[in-house]
């Protein structure tokens, strides 16, 4: 629950839910956060209140379903090279969004959430694309050319990067 993704809430109640059903008899749940929505909802068997706020939530917040979110990350066994890397695509990526017709928000480049990894290091560039459009498609394209699929404006991103689109989390 206390994951940092903005779906940890949600993804818990699910699976808590899930647990509940499966139980025979009693469903005890032992917590440090009992006065979370989360376990208001499960004790009630009410989950649209927490459903509710958790949109709210979002929507406030510029995630999904109001966005669509984009990870690019970099894995590398030098921590310098992977640094100077991640600011080098993270400075290539923001030249892009120059031409988006809607805000991008850009976060990052930090190193990953998941750290170091088999003897590599994790960097990740976040790209929060606003979903609330006026019609126009995503991804945003420069002004001069017609609408492009998602893959081709982010073409530039050397293939030794991975890009996640909708990922599960960040």
């Amino acid at each position: 629950l206390q994951h940092p993704d903005f779906s940890a809430a949600e993804q818990t109640l699910h699976l808590l839910v899930r647990a509940k059903r499966l139980a025979l008899n009693n469903f005890l749940v032992q917590t440090m956060l009992p006065n979370h929505p989360l376990y208001q909802s499960l004790a009630s068997g009410q989950t649209e209140p927490f459903y509710r706020r958790e949109e709210q939530a979002r929507r406030e917040s510029g995630y999904p379903p109001f966005c669509q979110i984009v990870t690019l990350s970099y894995y590398h066994r030098d921590a310098t090279h992977a640094e100077r890397e991640a600011k080098r695509v993270a400075d290539l990526v923001r030249e892009r969004c120059r031409f988006a017709r809607h805000p991008v928000v850009i976060i990052g480049p930090n190193a990953a959430a998941a750290g170091r990894r088999v003897r590599r290091f994790a960097w990740q560039i976040i790209l929060k694309l606003d979903n609330q459009t006026d019609g126009h498609p995503w991804p945003p394209t420069p002004p001069h050319v017609d609408a492009q699929p998602l893959a081709a404006w982010l073409s530039d991103v050397p293939d030794t990067w991975v890009i996640d689109v909708d990922p599960i989390a960040l």
